[in-house]
């Protein structure tokens, strides 16, 4: 079963998302912000990150960094999502990025990136 992790403070956009992807048989988890994502990031091993970039206690630009600095976890694959242009220097620690609040082009380059179920 492929595992999604979303981070984002507004849960309303979260439950969006995880219906699509719950709907294609993937699990979901959630955390609101930086510093819980880092810690389910080690213990769950998502198959992908979905971040928002303004994050309470770690921001999403610095997630990323420390991701990209952790042997274990690097090559996870990460897509901010923001409604504005990403922090000068994050595209060099995200894959890609996504406007927030698009459910359907998520799911779609989530089923492109993963795969099947």
């Amino acid at each position: 079963m492929k595992k999604v992790l979303f981070v984002d403070y507004s849960p309303s956009l979260m439950d969006a998302y995880a219906s699509f992807l719950n709907n294609e048989g993937w699990k979901c988890s959630f955390a609101t912000n930086g510093k819980e994502a880092l810690e389910k990031i080690l213990e769950e091993k998502p198959d992908l990150l979905l971040t928002d970039v303004k994050l309470p206690l770690m921001n999403g630009y610095e997630l990323s960094k420390r991701i990209r600095a952790n042997p274990e976890i690097r090559d996870l694959h990460i897509i901010a999502s923001s409604l504005e242009a990403l922090p000068k220097g994050m595209e060099s620690y995200i894959d890609e990025s996504i406007p927030k609040g698009e459910p359907l082009e998520l799911v779609n380059r989530i089923k492109d990136i993963l795969g099947g179920k």
